[in-house]
């Protein structure tokens, strides 16, 4: 991995913790449009980012043991946004 692939993946990642600065975010999508792998990247990284926001929503199956429930239950509303 070169220096600008290190970069945007650095990039990539603090985007989904803060907001870029404008010159961050031209960098970060530059190098995307000629490398297809950090494209790749950047993409997987917000799914799967997205996905685990979505799973803090979801309810644990009825099925489970009332202490299992409440056991992820208090997990989920523990982890950070």
């Amino acid at each position: 991995m070169n220096h600008f692939c290190q970069q945007a993946s650095r990039l990539a990642s603090d985007r989904l913790e803060r907001r870029l600065s404008l010159k961050e975010t031209l960098r970060l999508n530059i190098h995307c449009l000629i490398c297809s792998s950090c494209r790749h990247y950047a993409d997987a990284l917000r799914l799967l980012h997205a996905t685990l926001r979505k799973a803090h929503e979801v309810e644990p199956a009825q099925e489970l043991p009332a202490a299992t429930r409440q056991y992820i239950i208090r997990q989920c509303q523990e982890q950070p946004e």
